[in-house]
């Protein structure tokens, strides 16, 4: 059994230019930020969604990104997940 599940599924996981971010539970916390990263952990890129109370966010990716996995760190309260997803042309 996973002691901290995946709490956000983002989807569509391979994506173009797009990606949602959808809390699990209605009980979880606000995103605060959401941080672009490369595979080696570098980052890219943050969004912060203000205050979003809604259950989903979207993230636009740059243009300039090369197709390749990247990794998102979402970050809320007193917690955050890395999710790997891979961009395509």
């Amino acid at each position: 059994l996973f002691e901290n599940p995946i709490a956000y599924q983002v989807y569509p996981n391979p994506t173009e230019k797009v990606l949602r971010i959808k809390k699990r539970s209605s009980d979880l916390p606000s995103i605060k930020e959401v941080i672009l990263m490369d595979i080696q952990g570098r980052m890219i890129a943050n969004y912060q969604p203000g205050n979003n109370t809604s259950e989903e966010i979207e993230i636009r990716l740059p243009d300039y990104l090369p197709p390749a996995y990247y990794l998102l760190r979402i970050e809320a309260e007193n917690r955050y997940e890395f999710v790997k997803f891979f961009k395509t042309n």
